[in-house]
């Protein structure tokens, strides 16, 4: 039993790790690009909020039990880039002006936040663990 908690402990640190790593990355590769850079579909702007969407999808379809970490560090990449943008997202997206507001910033920061508190009901989400089960008498 005591292996059980201290595997969940290590899942829920190293989903958060991912995802805060995620949002560092992101952020300061937006920051150092000499220019804006986007993906366009049709004229319309492809945010990397959409790519984590998919991403997180990707890690609900795996369903091997060797593939945990896959699973756990795809889950993670996927959350990542949605907190990093949600807010951004949900004010109208737009340009790097946008990006780079105050409100953008601390809805990301918020996010990051929610995530933290609630790591350990995310991973075991993303890892189909059902942790609340009732112990059998």
């Amino acid at each position: 039993m005591r292996e059980k908690s201290i595997a969940l402990k290590e899942d829920k640190n190293l989903f958060y790790f991912l995802v805060i790593l995620t949002i560092l990355f992101e952020r300061l590769s937006i920051y150092f690009s000499p220019r804006e850079i986007h993906l366009e579909i049709f004229g319309i702007i492809i945010h990397h909020f959409w790519f984590g969407v998919i991403i997180l999808v990707v890690s609900f379809l795996i369903s091997e039990k060797s593939m945990h970490l896959v699973k756990l560090c795809l889950g993670a990449i996927g959350t990542g880039l949605i907190c990093n943008e949600l807010i951004f997202m949900l004010f109208g997206a737009g340009l790097y002006p946008q990006y780079w507001s105050l409100p953008s910033i601390i809805g990301m920061i918020f996010m990051a936040c929610f995530v933290f508190i609630f790591r350990q009901s995310i991973s075991n989400f993303i890892l189909n663990k059902n942790v609340f089960k009732p112990k059998k008498s």
